[in-house]
Order: structure tokens, then C-alpha cells, then sequence
């Protein structure tokens, strides 16, 4: 599966075309954190509960934590 690379997406697509995707994607998280069936989702897994899930997950990535590199323009 090839790897998604934003970059290269969004070459060219700076100042206020960046504000408005960052503030598109700020609106969409929080209409996902709302979700009824979002609240697994929001903070990270528990390794300690399931000490194998390092092994098959390299990059874990909750909303809260996507939630916080938007804010933080990552």
C-alpha cells in the first residue's frame, strides 16, 4: 500500500488557502470527537491493557493527538 504523503498534496497551497484547510480540519475533528461512537478513539491505546499493540501499530495516531498537531499547525 503506497504511504500518503500530504506534501505533496498541498504544494503550492499556502497563506490563506492553508487557513482555510487548517480550519476546515479543525471543524471536521471536533464533528468526528463528537461522534457517538468516537470515544475509544480519543486518547491513546493502553499498552499496559494490550501489550502487543506496539507490535502491530508503528505509528499510533488518536484523534486527540491529530487534534492537538492541527491546533499546533504540525
Amino acid at each position: 500500500m503506497k504511504e500518503f504523503n500530504a506534501s505533496v498534496m498541498l504544494e503550492g497551497c499556502t497563506g490563506v488557502c492553508m487557513q482555510m484547510l487548517l480550519f476546515r480540519f479543525s471543524q471536521l475533528m471536533k464533528e468526528i470527537e463528537k461522534h457517538k461512537d468516537a470515544k475509544p478513539f480519543l486518547e491513546p491505546v493502553d499498552t499496559k491493557a494490550f501489550p502487543q499493540y506496539k507490535k502491530y501499530i508503528k505509528h499510533p495516531m488518536d484523534l486527540g493527538k491529530i487534534s492537538s498537531k492541527l491546533a499546533n499547525n504540525e
